[in-house]
């Protein structure tokens, strides 16, 4: 497999470096589809976009090594200072490697901070201690195979594409994993977010990502979706695809007491009446078990709890070593 076969213009990696977040999507083990966020830098050097994740959560890394086709979606405007809206898919390869001893972030430690200056590598000598965890890290490196961007910010437009022409590989869901779930809760938490990270399998080898406004049906167990330029991408009416929603928002502090996000696994459908999403499942966040963020109680016990599956974790995966050159096949 050839890998960074793309060069990247100059304005694309402009809007790569102005965003500050973009919304990861990898397929999982079941063949569904997983959307998170992160902090995304370019590397000259490797001619990559890199981003990273503690060695105690390594689940989307599992997720690549399985099937290393994923997006990168730079979607969210908050800090980017764009003079208009332009989003920017990437569809690409990724690689992992070890960077156990942090050279590498060190590295790109700069063009971590300017996106996250809040997350600073200088913390205090407790906080140090408390978190040297968390810069044991993988490094993943995304090379692009196809870029879309959206220059006018409007989803209805067809966009520019660069790269590989997109195909008409059918992605459909496996059956198993097609039984509708609904929590009455979710309702506050969708009406809370003005517009949600979509992926879905359709149209293409890698998953596809746009940003949508998400409207719940009257029988609160579909959720309505923006629809998309006619005709892009290639999708079939009334076949299930594969799809998950990320909703999330983050302050230019980039602190993490502000930052909530909130994860619906499902399917898509389109319909005559449009693009409709229903949900299977959800992957709440940043330490809550039940919604976007640490409500109640969890506000106080998130980040302790956090702290002691961090190390166990981290430990348990040092002795595995799953991601070392010459690993073996050990996987959660």
């Amino acid at each position: 497999m050839l890998l960074n076969t793309l060069a990247v213009p100059e304005y694309i990696h402009d809007l790569l470096t102005a965003y500050r977040t973009c919304e990861l999507t990898t397929f999982t083990k079941t063949g569904m589809l997983s959307v998170v966020p992160v902090v995304a830098v370019w590397d000259d050097e490797a001619a990559s976009i890199v981003f990273a994740t503690a060695v105690a959560y390594p689940q989307k890394a599992y997720n690549i090594r399985r099937n290393p086709h994923l997006s990168l979606l730079f979607s969210d405007p908050v800090g980017a200072h764009l003079e208009h809206e332009s989003p920017v898919l990437v569809q690409g390869i990724g690689k992992i490697t070890e960077d156990l001893e942090a050279k590498r972030l060190t590295t790109l430690g700069p063009k971590f901070v300017q996106k996250i200056p809040d997350q600073n590598y200088h913390l205090s000598p407790l906080m140090k201690r408390l978190m040297d965890w968390y810069y044991v890290r993988l490094m993943i490196d995304v090379f692009p195979e196809r870029i879309i961007n959206w220059r006018a910010g409007d989803y209805h437009q067809l966009p520019d594409i660069l790269g590989e022409t997109i195909s008409s590989q059918l992605q459909e869901i496996p059956q198993k994993h097609m039984q509708p779930l609904w929590k009455p809760e979710w309702a506050k938490i969708i009406a809370k977010y003005p517009t949600a990270a979509v992926s879905c399998a359709f149209g293409s080898d890698y998953p596809f990502s746009y940003r949508s406004a998400v409207k719940i049906a009257d029988n609160r167990n579909i959720c309505l979706l923006d629809p998309l330029a006619d005709g892009f991408p290639a999708a079939q009416k009334y076949i299930q695809y594969p799809a998950a929603l990320l909703f999330h928002a983050f302050s230019e502090s980039m602190k993490m007491d502000a930052m909530s996000q909130f994860q619906l696994q499902g399917y898509i459908t389109v319909t005559d009446n449009g693009v409709e999403f229903t949900p299977v499942g959800c992957v709440p966040g940043l330490g809550s078990r039940r919604f976007d963020k640490p409500q109640g109680m969890e506000q106080f016990t998130a980040f302790p709890a956090m702290v002691r599956s961090g190390k166990r974790k981290t430990k348990e995966y040092l002795q595995k070593r799953t991601f070392q050159s010459k690993g073996t096949n050990h996987e959660s």
